[in-house]
């Protein structure tokens, strides 16, 4: 449930009181938190990487070390890792209903489906490959869409596959977010081959050293500073003063790399759907799309960005609206093609005409709406370019947010729902998510 909002007012005679109280409550709680600090950095016997020992013996870090004193003392050796607590993940909803088709032939027609029946499989992570593969040969043997889930299972072994030859070509042990993010630190290694104008090919390969030597981990809401090849501190909540103070002391000359990651904000609650970012700080909306005129539907996860004027669709996307599904997408479904300026250059991608609709799983809060969108080639893999609600969502729905440092996007059919639902945070304590500087999730590259 959203927070309640401050329903009592202070009296003036109550006031001379809670002040004084509050000032006595303060002085305790400075005190507890000093001597909790002295223990932590008498007591931090962690030893850092060899790198870092290496940097910290040093002339450059104990002059850096001397100048950090004059703002700050941080305590670099400390790990904050079982200390830090991470906002709680969204529970997953429930199992929707079960419905087996008791015909002999198996029911491809999805006007015949029950209206509550659905494809989609919400209580079931996306990458959870077995378990998504056990539900699609459920599917098949309730002898529902039999050749469309026959699809999505050979699709799902081929990713499952992909990712076990991920796991295989990196050292045993490793958990799957690091093994994601040693996905993209190889992207970038390779693309500072050609050209590393800032010098941190060298930092890259560390981080990859330290991951594949299980010397770094991947901790969620945690993050390490690197300059150059050493690794300054221990993972520790990001602090935007830290990064200024540590910059300005060592790293003048040359580039500063924060590795780690932020993690989701709280769950979803009643009619109005609220969004959580991921740990890029993105809005991502499961929405509903078919072509005109036709029944087939296909739920896929699309990126709210308030900045674009058309959706983003892949070619695979729309492909599986159509049965039988066709080797190429049909001439008729084109209708002109847009003009797009990228940092890679301009393109002109294909303009198809599809509808779109979002629920929350219960309640329709976008209904069926015709839309353009912009018709990317291949498949989406995770890894290229994001698909693009566009403006249907804020045409058809009332969407806010609030300064309440969750960065939650509401959506709800009515302005009731959306006034109901948001938070009533203390401004003063709010905070501008940084995102230009926030570390990729792991696996996910932005372009």
């Amino acid at each position: 449930m959203p927070p309640t909002r401050r329903s009592k007012r202070k009296t003036q005679a109550d006031e001379p009181l809670k002040r004084e109280e509050k000032q006595k409550h303060k002085k305790k709680t400075h005190k507890k938190t000093e001597s909790r600090a002295d223990n932590e950095v008498m007591t931090s016997g962690t030893k850092l990487t060899e790198g870092l020992g290496a940097f910290k013996n040093s002339p450059s870090a104990q002059s850096i070390s001397s100048a950090a004193n004059e703002n700050k003392v941080l305590d670099l050796d400390v790990s904050y890792v079982g200390k830090f607590k991470a906002l709680p993940k969204p529970p997953k909803p429930p199992r929707h209903r079960r419905w087996k088709h008791k015909g002999k032939e198996p029911l491809e027609d999805p006007t015949q489906l029950p209206d509550d029946w659905t494809e989609s499989e919400p209580d079931i992570s996306d990458d959870d490959y077995d378990g998504q593969i056990e539900r699609c040969q459920e599917r098949i043997k309730d002898n529902i869409l039999v050749s469309r889930f026959e699809e999505k299972l050979e699709l799902l072994k081929a990713d499952k596959a992909q990712r076990d030859f991920w796991i295989d070509s990196e050292p045993y042990g490793l958990e799957w977010p690091v093994i994601q993010r040693l996905r993209v630190l190889k992207d970038i290694e390779e693309n500072l081959s050609e050209d590393d104008p800032y010098d941190q090919l060298v930092t890259v390969r560390a981080i990859m050293r330290a991951y594949r030597y299980h010397q770094l981990e991947w901790n969620d809401g945690l993050v390490t500073y690197w300059v150059k090849d050493q690794q300054l501190c221990q993972p520790r909540p990001f602090d935007w003063d830290e990064v200024d103070q540590l910059k300005e002391k060592y790293a003048n000359d040359t580039s500063f790399w924060i590795e780690g990651g932020s993690t989701p904000a709280p769950a979803p609650m009643n009619h109005t759907l609220a969004v959580p970012p991921d740990r890029i700080k993105m809005h991502f909306v499961k929405c509903s799309f078919r072509l005109p005129g036709q029944h087939i539907t296909n739920s896929m996860w699309a990126m709210d960005d308030t900045g674009a004027s058309i959706s983003v669709l892949y070619e695979f996307d729309v492909k599986s609206m159509i049965h039988p599904r066709p080797a190429y997408i049909p001439l008729s479904l084109i209708i002109g093609r847009l003009a797009i300026t990228t940092t890679n250059g301009g393109i002109t991608p294909p303009v198809i005409r599809v509808e779109i609709s979002v629920t929350d799983g219960q309640t329709v809060l976008v209904p069926w709406t015709p839309i353009q969108a912009i018709l990317m080639p291949g498949r989406f893999n995770g890894r290229n370019c994001n698909r693009l609600i566009g403006p249907a969502l804020r045409s058809k729905a009332f969407t806010a947010t609030a300064p309440d440092n969750n960065n939650q996007l509401f959506i709800s059919t009515d302005r009731a729902g959306i006034i109901n639902s948001l938070p009533d945070p203390d401004v003063s304590l709010s905070t501008v998510q940084d995102l230009a500087v926030m570390p990729q999730r792991p696996g996910r590259t932005i372009f």
